[in-house]
Parts: C-alpha cells; structure tokens; sequence
C-alpha cells in the first residue's frame, strides 16, 4: 500500500500515483511519457530538469534522439493549454534543460493505492525518490490563517545559511510598500533569536541587492542562483504581499539548491496578524526539530499599534526617508516605551543623518536593556561606525576588537568578516599598512570559508589599497584589485566593478602606464553610464583629468575639472569639492592664483580633505605662490602635525622648498602638482 501526491496549479491537479490531470475538474487524456515528464517537472517547481534527467528517468537504459525530448516537451505543452497566454508553464533553458514556472501546490493523499505487481515500480523510483521526498518535506498551502504544520524541520539543516528577501509587494497600493522591508526585518530580526540558525542580517541582504542585478520578477530558482551564490546562503525565503480573490495575502516560499516549497498563504484581514501567523509557520520550517521553540512575542512588541509604527519606521528607514522613518519609530516607543528594537533602530537613523551625539547617547541608554547576544553585537558595531564617522579610528578600531571575536563565537561569521574589512580599512586611513594588510587577509578568509563571496571581493579590493598604499609598485596589489574585478564580474555587480577598476587604473597611472589607465577609465565610465550613476560620471572626468596633468595637458586637465566642479552643483558635494582642490592646483602651477581663494572656501564649505601631498598642502601651496613665504612655511607645518605618521616623503617634498624659500626671503618657481622647484636658486 502507498500513498499519493496531489499536485495543484493554476486550475490544474495531478495525481502521482495514476497520472491522472484534471482541468476544473474535467479529465485530460495523458500517454504515459506526457505524465511521467509532467510529474518529474511539477515534483521540482522553479528547478531546471536537465536533458540527463529526462532521460533517465524516462527512458532508462535505452537510446533516444533529442527529438524525442522535443515532440515530448511539446506535447506537454499542448496538453496544458488552456487558452490563456499568461498560462506558461513550462519553460526552456537555453543549453540545460527545462523549468516548471506555475506555483504548485503539494500534498500528502491519505488514498490507499493497490499494491503494486512484480513487474511494476513505485512511480517515485523513476525519478530517484524525488517525489517520494517531496511528500515529507513539503506542507499544505494555507488557507485563511489555518494550517497543517509539520512537527519538524524537513527543509532547512542547522548549519546552513537563510537569506530573507525584501517582501514582494504587488497590490498596487502604495499604502503598502511598508510591508517590503518592514515585514523583512520583523521576520529576519525574530528569526535570528534562534542562535542556532544562520540568518543573514537586513543590511548586509539589501546592500547585496543593491550590487547585483536582483529582479523580483525573477523565477525563484534564478533569484536563488544569483542572490546564494554571491551572498553565500544555503536557502532562500521569498515573501510576497499580493491579491488573490479580490484580499490582500501574505506568502512565502522557501527555495534550495535542489527543492523548493510550495507557496504557503496567510490569508487575514490585517497584513500584520498574516506576518505573525508566516513567522510562526516559518519556524516551524526553519528551525531544527530538536532546538526548543521560543514563544514568540506577536512580531516584537504586544502593543499592535506599536509593531505597525515600527513596521512603517523601519521601511522608511531603508528607503532612506529618515524624517518618516524618526517619527514612525518615536510613535512606536510612545505606544510601548520598553520597545528595544525601535529604540536600537532610531539610534541607527540618528547616525545616518550625522547626529552621531543623539546616536551615542541612545545606544548608551540601551546597554543594559540588551538581551541577546546579538542585540549586544547590533549595539557594540553600532558604537564602532558612530566613532568612525567622527574620525575616532582607533577608539573605533578598539571597540571592534572584542566585537570580532564575539561575532565568531555566536556564529556571526559575516560580522566577523565585516568587522576585519572596518578595522582593515581603518587602519588603512591611519597609514598603519601592516595593521591593515593583517585584518584585511582574516576578512578574507572567513569570507571565502562561508563563501559570502561578493563580501570577499569587497574585501579583496580593500586589501589590495593597503597593498598599494604599502607599496605603489606590489603586483600583489594589481592580482588583489583584478581578483576583486573577477568577482564583481562574475555576478554583474557594475558599480562595485567600477570602484575596482578606478583603483586599478590609479596603480596604472602611477606606474605611468597611462594608456591602460585611459582605457580601464573608459570601461568604468561605461559602467557608470549603465547605472545611470550621475556622481560616478562626475568623477571618471576628475580621473581623466589627473590622465591630463600627468601628459602635461594642463589645459585639457583644468577644462575636465571645471566641467566637473559646474555639473555637481550643490547635489554632488564631494566631487564639488574634489574637483575644485584639482582646478586650484592646476591654477597654481600655471602661476595664476587669482582664482584660487573662491576655490579654496569650496574646500572649507564642505571640510573635505585629502591627504595626498599636493592636496592637503593646497594652502601652504597658495601661500607660497603668492609670496607669503613664513605663511606657507607655517601652513605646511600645520598640516605636518595634523597628519603624524601620515607625513610622507613627497609631503617633506614640499615642506623643504617652503622652508628654504622662508629663510632666503624669495620664492621660487614650483610646479605644485609635484613639489618640485621649476627655477633654482
């Protein structure tokens, strides 16, 4: 005696156990290949069966022409019509196989079947135990807030890593797209009070996304190649808020490698009592059998009022809306005041608007109130890029430290990676090269052992500006940058791609290979101009402009700069600043100061600064050229002090013709874009 399964999809069922295809409940005739092959594609929704598989299960041990396989598909297909163009089920990959694309829905019949004869085989061996398997891992569809729960996790391992994708919002009411990130946070930050599983953290899923060429649209097996591959996780939750009967429902579905679920629907008057009931569902899926279920609060707080305002605060948040966003979560915190994630996510908001005081004091005032091991890490990294952002490197680097290792202790390994790259990074910006080159080589390998691959060509292009900073020269900074190329390459992720080959192209210039540096500068501008980047274009002129001072064209640097400095405005602040340091620069080394000092209050108006010698020397620079010989003595020695271990030798470049020129009382004529002296004594 066996059981069934009955698969269910756009106004289909299909029976496993006879082959039977019902259309709204009228028969459809079916030979025996058609329902073989039906039942093989709708046993692996949204995966693709390749040819090898066809033919194994369908024809073993025997020779068929690949006209078999296609009058078969085709078949199939003529099978399933219904008439309705948007009734595609079955879809071809170019080169592999095919892919069944309709939602299926999948259960267990309690039917007893004959048992089968000598002679015959339990149609699941046909397709090696795939359906069988099926029939274990896989619950009913939810229906009106009710459903079969299975006792257990036949989905998810422990040890793998789960990816929750932004909800997919389709009722074409704008009053919903809170729902896309803030039902994604709910449920990835509710999830991850399990420690025992793997969830990757919202921030570090929607950067991921914003790198790659994700499309919501996407099948579920091509968003699981794309997004696991790059973000290195094992499973994929795929939530969407959509209309089916004329109600909003909430659904999701989880996808692997080699199975996915079918659509689990919430279906309730609020969205909110849905994404309780899809987290409850859902760690009765994700979590493993034998780790004890907590009792979960509905969502975070008991006061649904307060849960909505959080809700709404958190999208806002990540749409970057940070006014919405502070006033969603004050009225949240007003509905329940002891709510420690709306006042963890507000001091967030205070640190991306710059208020790095009001952020500090929030996440001292929370300290104690941190409950979890990872509410504490979610604080402690907090604190390291508020100190950051204040340009506290090494108070920020000293407060990473034991973050690193509590990361790896609660299995935060993407933390810990992240938290090596900051202080990597850090370190970099201090000049200390060997610190950097250290932390950076840890990142990468706890990056590459969890393959969070996109993170590690993050990481690669770190470590090779270490590398080049360390030594201009390293060809182990260019296999570094080119390493990191190869990786955003691979998974099409243009601006990152773009920074790498920008760094690239700034070894090439100073190895004075400037050719290649046109051409590499030439590809990122094409990058730039497929992501519609403004501010990116902006600086690729700026970079072509350094090109120009380097071939003596500095006449065609200056017009480069000056084209940059108009097109930035007030929008584009740094590249504002940047170009107009380059045109002030260029201005003296032609020897006409006049416009320099509109330049230079450009400069102080947005306190951009940039270390290099000819750039942090600007000041002391114009001073010189205007004769205000002890001033531009004075000036380069300011920012001597200021940059400590940072001073160079192309910096005491500078500072010697200054000091020279002081004690002569006459000034020299210097090219101040490379601090050396054009007429001697």
């Amino acid at each position: 005696m066996e059981g069934s399964i009955h698969y269910t999809f756009a106004g289909f069922s299909l029976e496993s156990g006879t082959g039977r295809l019902c259309y709204n409940g009228e028969a459809r005739q079916t030979t025996g290949k058609v329902a073989d092959f039906l039942l093989l594609l709708v046993a692996n929704p949204g995966e693709v069966v390749t040819k090898d598989q066809i033919l194994d299960s369908l024809w073993p041990d025997q020779f068929v022409s690949e006209a078999s396989i296609s009058r078969l598909v085709s078949d199939t297909r003529q099978l399933l019509n219904t008439d309705e163009p948007e009734n595609e089920f079955i879809q071809t990959v170019r080169g592999k196989g095919f892919r069944f694309v309709a939602p299926v829905a999948i259960k267990e019949n309690t039917v007893t079947q004959p048992s089968p004869s000598a002679n015959s085989r339990p149609r699941w061996k046909l397709y090696g135990g795939v359906v069988f398997l099926a029939a274990l891992a896989f619950v009913a569809v939810l229906a009106v807030a009710r459903w079969w729960q299975s006792p257990g996790s036949y989905v998810v391992e422990a040890d793998q890593r789960i990816v929750v994708l932004p909800v997919w919002v389709q009722t074409g009411d704008i009053q919903d797209s809170w729902a896309e990130f803030g039902i994604m946070s709910m449920f990835t930050q509710q999830l991850r009070e399990y420690p025992d599983i793997q969830i990757a953290d919202v921030d570090s899923v929607l950067s991921g996304l914003n790198a790659l060429p994700y499309n919501a649209n996407a099948s579920p097996a091509d968003k699981f190649e794309l997004i696991c591959s790059a973000l290195g996780c094992q499973a994929l939750v795929i939530p969407e808020l959509k209309v089916l009967k004329g109600k909003p429902v909430l659904t999701y579905r989880i996808v692997q490698a080699t199975m996915q679920s079918p659509e689990f629907i919430f279906n309730h008057a609020s969205v909110m009592e849905s994404a309780r009931q899809m987290l409850t569902h859902a760690v009765g899926q994700l979590v493993p059998v034998m780790q004890e279920r907590l009792e979960l609060k509905p969502l975070y707080s008991d006061n649904q009022r307060a849960n909505m305002q959080f809700a709404m605060g958190v999208s806002a948040l990540y749409h970057g809306d940070y006014v919405s966003a502070q006033q969603s979560l004050r009225l949240a915190i007003q509905q329940q005041d002891d709510f420690f994630w709306a006042r963890a996510y507000l001091a967030d908001v205070l640190y991306r608007t710059g208020n790095y005081q009001g952020a500090e004091l929030a996440v001292t005032a929370l300290t104690e109130q941190a409950s979890s091991a990872r509410a504490e890490l979610y604080l402690g990294n907090l604190t390291a890029n508020i100190l950051y952002a204040r340009g506290q490197l090494k108070d920020s680097i000293d407060a990473s430290d034991p973050l690193i290792v509590a990361a790896s202790t609660a299995s935060e390994y993407e933390l810990q990676g992240n938290l090596l790259m900051n202080t990597g990074s850090s370190y970099t910006a201090l000049g200390e090269t060997a610190e950097a080159i250290d932390y950076l080589q840890q990142a990468i390998t706890v990056y590459s052992q969890y393959e969070l691959t996109l993170r590690e060509g993050q990481a690669r292009l770190n470590l090779g500006n270490a590398l080049f900073l360390s030594e201009p020269n390293s060809a182990e900074s260019t296999q570094q940058y080119e390493r990191a190329a190869a990786i955003f390459r691979q998974f099409q992720a243009k601006a990152y791609l773009a920074y790498a080959l920008s760094a690239l192209a700034q070894q090439k210039r100073h190895l004075g290979r400037l050719k290649e540096a046109s051409a590499l500068i030439s590809e990122v501008a094409n990058l730039y101009a497929q992501a519609g980047d403004e501010e990116g274009l902006l600086f690729v002129k700026i970079e072509q402009a350094d090109i120009a001072v380097l071939q003596d064209d500095l006449a065609g640097a200056l017009a480069l700069a000056t084209e940059a400095f108009e097109q930035a405005g007030s929008q584009y602040t740094y590249v504002r600043s940047y170009s107009s340091a380059m045109m002030a620069l260029i201005y003296l080394a032609q020897d006409n100061p006049q416009p320099v000092p509109a330049l230079l209050a450009e400069q102080d108006k947005y306190e951009w600064f940039d270390p290099r010698a000819n750039f942090s020397l600007l000041k002391a620079s114009y001073a010189h050229c205007t004769g205000k010989l002890k001033q531009a003595l004075a000036e380069a020695q300011a920012v001597k002090a200021e940059l400590g271990e940072q001073w160079s030798d192309a910096h005491q470049a500078y500072l010697t013709i200054y000091q020279q020129d002081a004690q002569t009382g006459s000034r020299r004529s210097v090219d101040y874009l490379k601090g050396q002296v054009i007429d001697g004594i």
